[in-house]
């Protein structure tokens, strides 16, 4: 996952699975530490990866307190 942290905002540029990682359940994972680090650090989330901004809007609840949306 690459990412960068600029004030109290946490862009998520991009996410890399490996093909022989591929089904095991470690996108996931990575989305969560993710999100457990910008909740833990009281940040917001820019999803800019095209796989996690389809998680977020796909399940806009769970991440509505941390979604930061740009007009």
């Amino acid at each position: 996952m690459v990412v960068a942290i600029f004030g109290d905002c946490l862009t998520v540029y991009h996410t890399h699975v490996i093909t022989e990682a591929e089904g095991k359940g470690y996108a996931r994972q990575l989305l969560d530490a993710m999100v457990a680090c910008v909740r833990e650090n009281k940040l917001w989330a820019m999803p800019l990866c095209p796989c996690v901004r389809a998680q977020f809007k796909h399940n806009p609840d769970a991440y509505a307190d941390i979604w930061k949306r740009y007009s």
